[in-house]
């Protein structure tokens, strides 16, 4: 199943050029690194807002959980990369309450194997 309204998800700017491709994120600078091997990085950071959303409106939600904050989303895809082959990552993004759109969280390399089933 798709995360409801994924036409509508938000990938904030700032989630990307202060976290994912900041290397000098605490946090980000592992995921910069990653990114980067596949050719994202700040300057040309609307390529993976583009690749991003490919995901989130290609592929179903793995699980979905309520939180203090609103509905969380686990979305598994490849990632659209000029350089092959492509990554899987896992993206994680949430509908506030009181929103009806998917904003993205936070988006990292998948490490184990996963296999994407249609069945939910």
């Amino acid at each position: 199943m798709k995360v409801p309204n994924y036409e509508q998800a938000i990938v904030p700017k700032e989630k990307l050029t202060e976290y994912l491709l900041n290397f000098e994120h605490i946090d980000g600078k592992s995921k910069a690194l990653f990114y980067q091997k596949y050719g994202f990085e700040k300057e040309n950071f609307e390529d993976l807002i583009v690749s991003l959303k490919k995901i989130i409106s290609e592929n179903d939600f793995d699980n979905c959980n309520e939180t203090p904050w609103g509905k969380k989303y686990v979305v598994f895809g490849y990632l659209f990369s000029v350089r092959q082959p492509p990554p899987m990552v896992k993206t994680v993004w949430q509908i506030k309450k009181g929103d009806d759109f998917p904003r993205l969280i936070t988006a990292y390399p998948e490490k184990k194997l996963k296999l994407i089933s249609n069945e939910k």
